[in-house]
């Protein structure tokens, strides 16, 4: 199919659902338009799809029209104010730099030694700048959107920790200054949690998502995740969870099948599964009790993938995963690419519209029918 063709093809389908209203119908059993959808994109590819592409992304008013078109043009409502992988460093005085038109990165990380701990026991999370920032830009968003829902999210244990302190020294201490490595992960959940009863207080989130690339086992290893990483993870989860009134959505990238009996064991009720797992496998030793999320190769796929690459790998994922007991949302395996081309994005909202189309919780889509 050419770019061409694909755009006619996205004329002749119905108007969509508010993507906040099919998500509640879908969980009451009810059969709604096509299958739900967890994007995982950043300001940067949202901007790319309404035509903002050019614009300073990280400027809250152009987030404002961002959102608006969104709503307009795709059907996508809701909007965030969420903390990032790199928060808590930021927050602590490690040097993050913010390109206009890409992910941002720490130049210079705070903690280069554990005698720094009582700094970051000292951090007040209602009067830093950077944490305060969030929860301003949470109040103008709700004010702006007022019928939209608002979600949030932290970084878990041990990304937040990365944000604080080199990874190659974390990883080192994890062998060599366990029980430092213990006491900062334990303050990094500690101020996103002391931060999230100000934030919600303050705001009224809806949703949190908890997202923890590091605690990965390509990073860790399953012997270090359970001995370093999940009780801090299990910790900050059950926070999260009493604090918003509900479990938040999980993302880890990477492999992760060694530590499913784990995410079970904490209470994980949804999953974004990276594409360098098996969607089917992890439908079959999870669907039973977690929502699954995922898992559409970002770069590969999405990005570099043709338009009927995409078509087809989305077809094969609904065929594989729609029916799972307790929910299936299709979406990337992890964050969209900023470089990846509108037709590209175009291209997977559409094949998730023609061939997830009448879906329901537990059953394939009745747009797969004629592909089966």
């Amino acid at each position: 199919m050419t770019k061409e063709e694909l755009y006619q093809e996205i004329k002749k389908l119905p108007n969509e659902m508010p993507s906040d209203k099919r998500l509640a119908a879908y969980f009451k059993g009810e059969i709604v338009d096509h299958q739900p959808c967890m994007m995982n994109a950043g300001q940067g590819v949202y901007a790319k799809m309404v035509g903002l592409a050019n614009e300073n992304v990280n400027d809250l008013e152009v987030q404002c029209e961002i959102i608006r078109r969104k709503e307009l043009l795709y059907g996508m409502r809701g909007t965030r104010a969420s903390m990032n992988l790199r928060t808590v460093g930021e927050a602590l005085g490690s040097v993050v730099y913010y390109p206009k038109q890409s992910t941002e990165y720490i130049t210079d990380h705070f903690m280069k030694r554990y005698s720094q701990l009582s700094d970051m026991e000292n951090l007040d999370v209602k009067n830093n700048a950077i944490l305060k920032g969030i929860v301003e830009k949470g109040k103008l968003l709700k004010k702006r959107f007022p019928d939209m829902k608002i979600g949030t999210g932290c970084p878990g244990p041990m990304s937040a920790a990365a944000s604080v302190r080199a990874v190659d020294l974390l990883l080192r201490d994890v062998r060599k200054n366990p029980e430092n490595l213990h006491k900062l992960l334990e303050l990094c959940v500690s101020k996103c949690l002391d931060w999230l009863v100000y934030a919600h207080e303050e705001v009224g989130f809806d949703s949190s998502l908890l997202f923890d690339p590091v605690t990965s086992t390509d990073v860790l290893g399953r012997k270090y995740f359970k001995e370093i990483s999940k009780p801090h993870f299990k910790r900050l989860f059950d926070g999260m969870t009493e604090i918003i009134g509900k479990k938040p959505t999980i993302h880890i990238c990477g492999h992760t099948r060694q530590i499913w009996d784990d995410l079970r064991e904490i209470g994980v009720s949804a999953f974004s599964v990276d594409d360098r797992e098996s969607i089917e496998e992890s439908k079959k030793k999870m669907g039973n009790q977690i929502m699954i999320i995922g898992n559409v190769a970002p770069v590969d796929i999405i990005r570099n993938g043709s338009i009927d690459e995409i078509i087809a790998e989305v077809k094969r994922q609904l065929q594989v995963a729609a029916d799972s007991p307790r929910g299936y949302m299709i979406g990337p395996g992890c964050e969209i690419p900023l470089a990846t081309p509108k037709e590209n994005i175009d291209a997977f909202l559409y094949a998730i519209r023609k061939y997830g189309a009448g879906a329901q919780i537990g059953h394939l889509p009745k747009g797969l029918e004629s592909e089966l």
